[in-house]
C-alpha cells in the first residue's frame, strides 16, 4: 500500500496557503488536491517528474475540478512544483517511502527466519529420542578468522596497516569504500578520517555500537541516493539513518 509523509505542519505552510489564496480554497481542500497529486506520483510518476504530462492529466491526477491551467499554475507559484515540472522536494518524500519499504522486508525475512528456526528446533527435538544411543561425533575446531586490515589514523601514523580495527574505524571505512576510494588510499585518509570520525561516532550512538547495522544503513541509504541521482556525504547518511531504523 503506497503512502505518502505528511507531517502536520502542511496546514499552516506558506506555500499551502499561497496556493489556497491563489485558487480561492480552503487550505483544508488544498491540502486534499496536493496529496492526490501526491498518491498518484507514487504509482505513475515515481521520480517526481510531470514535464511529459499535459495539465490536464496533472490536474486530473489531483482531482481538481476547476480550471486547469490555473490549478498548474498556481502549483509552481506556490513553489509545491518546481519550473521544470518536478515535484518539489520529491527526492526527499521518495527516499522515506523506498526506506520504509526496506525496513517492512527485512522485518518480514527476520519473522521468516525466527519461524524457520523454530521449526527446525521442533523437528531436531523430535529426534532426541532415537537419536540418544548415537556415537558421538567430536567437532573439529575452527581457526579464528584472520582479521581485515585497514587504513587509517592512528597515533600520528597515518596509512598505516594495523591488524585490528576499532568500530569507529570500520565505519569510516565503509564511507570510504562508498565513496568509490581504494582502501589503500593513504593521502585520503590523512585528509578526510578526521572529518569522518565525528558522522561515523553519530551512526554507532544511534545503532548502539552495532557495527552491522551502521554499514548496513550506509549501503541502503547511500544506493537509494545515487539511484536518485543525489549526491551526498557521511553527514547526509547521519540525517537520514533514524528515518532508515525506523522505517519511515
Amino acid at each position: 500500500m503506497a503512502w505518502i509523509e505528511s507531517h502536520q505542519a502542511l496546514g499552516r505552510h506558506p506555500k499551502t496557503l499561497k496556493l489556497a489564496g491563489q485558487l480561492r480554497i480552503h487550505r483544508a481542500q488544498a491540502l486534499g488536491h496536493l496529496h492526490y497529486l501526491w498518491w498518484w506520483a507514487l504509482d505513475y510518476a515515481p521520480n517526481g517528474d510531470t514535464s511529459s504530462l499535459a495539465p490536464a492529466e496533472i490536474a486530473a491526477a489531483a482531482e481538481w475540478p476547476g480550471n486547469i491551467e490555473q490549478f498548474v499554475l498556481a502549483l509552481k507559484n506556490a513553489g509545491w512544483m518546481n519550473e521544470d515540472g518536478k515535484l518539489h522536494d520529491w527526492g526527499e518524500y521518495r527516499l522515506h517511502y523506498d526506506l520504509m519499504l526496506e525496513r517492512k522486508e527485512r522485518q518480514r525475512d527476520q519473522v521468516r527466519e525466527r519461524v524457520r528456526r523454530f521449526r527446525q528446533k521442533k523437528r531436531n527435538g523430535n529426534r532426541l529420542d532415537t537419536q540418544s544411543n548415537a556415537p558421538t561425533v567430536p567437532t573439529v575446531p575452527t581457526l579464528p578468522k584472520q582479521q581485515n586490515q585497514v587504513l587509517s589514523p592512528k597515533n600520528g601514523e597515518n596509512g598505516k596497516l594495523y591488524e585490528t580495527k576499532t568500530d569507529l574505524q570500520k565505519i569510516v571505512l565503509g564511507f570510504k569504500l562508498k565513496m568509490g576510494n581504494p582502501k589503500e588510499d593513504r593521502e585520503w585518509d590523512k585528509v578526510y578520517f578526521p572529518r569522518f570520525s565525528k558522522p561515523a561516532r553519530e551512526l554507532l550512538a544511534l545503532f548502539r555500537g552495532d557495527v552491522g547495522h551502521c554499514l548496513d544503513c550506509i549501503e541502503k541509504i547511500v544506493d537509494k541516493l545515487e539511484r536518485d541521482k543525489l549526491t551526498w556525504t557521511p553527514e547526509t547518511i547521519v540525517k537520514h539513518a533514524a528515518n532508515w531504523q525506523n522505517g519511515r
